[in-house]
This record gives structure tokens, C-alpha cells and sequence, in this order.
């Protein structure tokens, strides 16, 4: 019943913010493309006040120059006014996906899937292509999630194995090699990744099971549920989960976004 008058709550909330007629004043609205599809997945607040954009592109006109092929990963940078300062369009001809970004001194690492891998990639702070790095699979994965750590590496989390198999959660170099990392059979996928004030790490994502079980231990639906769980960093690759809860009703919730 907690779990419900949570949710209920944050739904009234969204709704009065929807109607009120007192909110913030609109500043600038962006949109931006060609004659086909886009898809901006996240947003990057940048260090000189602008914005990094990061989704996916089927278009070659409009503002998109430079695609090549099938879907690329799209990265367009914004001023602070909204304006575009430039864009560039990532991929092989075949089908790419970029989900989140990092900025760091010389550029941004991006993570998203390239041709159903996990795929990680650096551009500068032009949007010129430095470096990537894919990790091939038996099944299709992607990396949805990336947060800088103060040693210059970066964790970064996804799914394995399919949409409704594994969470994973890498430990990469600042060069975008595998360092260590783990699969989540408690989950299916991470989105967002944070880091707590104790030197652990919280994972966002959710879990979806096809059998009639529902979440480990039984406490929802098989339909899909948002999944919060606290693991702790260990250097040998372990993260041993400290806590992990599941949240939901009886059908499909799926997790977008979330911050601590």
C-alpha cells in the first residue's frame, strides 16, 4: 500500500504541474531534424551553459548532414540559447543508438548500441570522431547509462542478452576498455547509475520476466516493473547488492529517469 500512495502522489504532482497557469516562463523551445525520423533520448548540461542533445537520426536533410545509412547515433550541441552550434552523425551504414553522455576535459564519451552491441565512443568538443569501442555479444546488448568517476574511468550500465535478460554494470578505462563488471539476473535493465555519499553505487533500471514468477522473491507481476537497487563498488568486479527493491502495478512500468 506504500508503494502505491508513492506513485499516486507523484502522479498528482505531475498533473498540476501540467494545468497550472503560474510555472516557469517558457525561455526558448528547440526542435530540430530532417523528413525522417529522430529521437533524442537524453540531454547533457555542458560546462560553457549549453547542451549536448543525444539520440538517433534516419534522416540525411534538414539539419542532418553526414549519415550513413540505416539509423546513426546523433549528437547535435546546443548554445545556451538553444541554437544549434553543430551536429554529427555516428555510425557505419548498418543500425547505431547513442542513450547517454559524459563530458570530460577534451570532449564527451558517449554510450549507446552499435549493430546490437554494447558500443562506447568519444568525440571531441567539435563533435570529431576520436575513438569507440564495441563488446561483441551472443545476444544483442547496449549501454544505456555512463557516469565519470573521480579516478578519470567510467561505470556503465545496460542490459545483456537481450532487453528482458541481464542488467549489467561495466567499470571502463578512460580509453573505453573493459576494466571488470557484472550481470544482474535481479534485473533486466540499468538506466541511470549514481553515485552515494557512503562510496556505493545506485543503479535505475527495471525488470521483466516472461515466466509466471514475477520479480525475484514474488512481490509483483511478471509484466514489468521499475528496479532500484544499491550495490557496493568492490575494485575486483564483485558489486554485491546491498539492497534492491522493485516498484509497480499489475501491468507494465518501465523507468525513463531519476535522480538522488
Amino acid at each position: 500500500m506504500q508503494k502505491s500512495l508513492h506513485f499516486i502522489f507523484l502522479l498528482f504532482l505531475c498533473t498540476v504541474a501540467g494545468i497550472s497557469q503560474n510555472g516557469p516562463a517558457e525561455l526558448w523551445s528547440y526542435d530540430t531534424g530532417g523528413s525522417r525520423s529522430e529521437r533524442a533520448v537524453s540531454v547533457l548540461e555542458c560546462a560553457d551553459g549549453g547542451s549536448l542533445l543525444i539520440g538517433s537520426t534516419d534522416s540525411k536533410d534538414g539539419i542532418v548532414t553526414g549519415q550513413h545509412g540505416l539509423t546513426d547515433a546523433w549528437i547535435v550541441k546546443r548554445r545556451p540559447n538553444g541554437s544549434a552550434e553543430w551536429q554529427q552523425c555516428i555510425g557505419t551504414g548498418e543500425t547505431e543508438y547513442a542513450h547517454q553522455a559524459v563530458e570530460v576535459a577534451d570532449g564527451y564519451v558517449v554510450v549507446g548500441q552499435k549493430n546490437y552491441h554494447a558500443w562506447i565512443f568519444k568525440i571531441n568538443k567539435s563533435g570529431v570522431f576520436i575513438w569507440e569501442n564495441t563488446f561483441p555479444t551472443s545476444a544483442s546488448s547496449a549501454l544505456l547509462a555512463i557516469r565519470k568517476k573521480t579516478d578519470g574511468t567510467f561505470m556503465v550500465g545496460g542490459y545483456n542478452g537481450g532487453f528482458e535478460n541481464h542488467a549489467l554494470l561495466w567499470n571502463l578505462s578512460s580509453s573505453g576498455n573493459l576494466i571488470n563488471g557484472i550481470s544482474f539476473i535481479i534485473g533486466s535493465y540499468i538506466r541511470e547509475i549514481r553515485f552515494t555519499t557512503d562510496g556505493n553505487i545506485l543503479v535505475m533500471g527495471g525488470y521483466k520476466n516472461n515466466n509466471e514468477e514475477g520479480c525475484p522473491g514474488g512481490e509483483i507481476t511478471p509484466l514489468g516493473d521499475l528496479w532500484l537497487a544499491k550495490v557496493a563498488f568492490e575494485t575486483n568486479g564483485s558489486y554485491p547488492v546491498i539492497w534492491s527493491k522493485y516498484y509497480g502495478g499489475t501491468t507494465y512500468d518501465a523507468f525513463l529517469d531519476g535522480e538522488i
